[in-house]
């Protein structure tokens, strides 16, 4: 049995479809590759056309949002004390295509070690690695704190 799956645009127009074959009952997965001609958000509608003998069609229409990014989002990720549970974190933000990650973590007092995503190796520096102006802080789209973070968060260091 084969159908065909279409994203919608809010206007109703088709942006693309593609033909699946399935058999009763089973999950196919589908997989689409839209480019939007510019930045920002979208919503769209993933649709199913109605089958003979469904006994409903309430699962044949589902509304999904699209964000289009411009640039990368910068994400500052300061923890002062690592843990196992942000390394897994550090991860997954280190293989988003679409973030740029910097790891900034307290190795001793005073020393401290940074990783950039686009780096292979860290970089050992002997002073805080906290942004200490207000404006460089809003470089970045998204602050992360882990355990440990008062180690960054000092009176003298704080920007705001």
């Amino acid at each position: 049995m084969s159908t065909v799956v279409a994203i919608k645009a809010p206007d109703g127009t088709v942006v693309a479809e593609q033909k699946s074959e399935m058999d009763s009952g089973a999950s196919v997965p589908v997989v689409f590759t839209l480019t939007p001609k510019e930045a920002g958000y979208g919503e769209y509608e993933i649709a199913v056309p109605e089958r003979p003998g469904e006994a409903s069609v309430l699962n044949n229409r589902a509304r999904i949002g699209l964000s289009v990014l411009k640039n990368k989002l910068r994400v500052f990720m300061a923890e002062g004390t690592p843990g196992w549970e942000s390394k897994f974190l550090v991860q997954l933000l280190r293989q988003q295509g679409n973030m740029e990650l910097r790891l900034s973590t307290a190795c001793r007092p005073r020393i401290f070690f940074r990783v950039d995503t686009d780096l292979l190796k860290g970089t050992e520096i002997l002073d805080a690695v906290f942004p200490d102006t207000p404006e460089a802080l809003a470089a970045y789209d998204l602050v992360l704190f882990g355990k440990g973070a008062e180690y960054f968060l000092t009176p003298n260091a704080l920007p705001c």
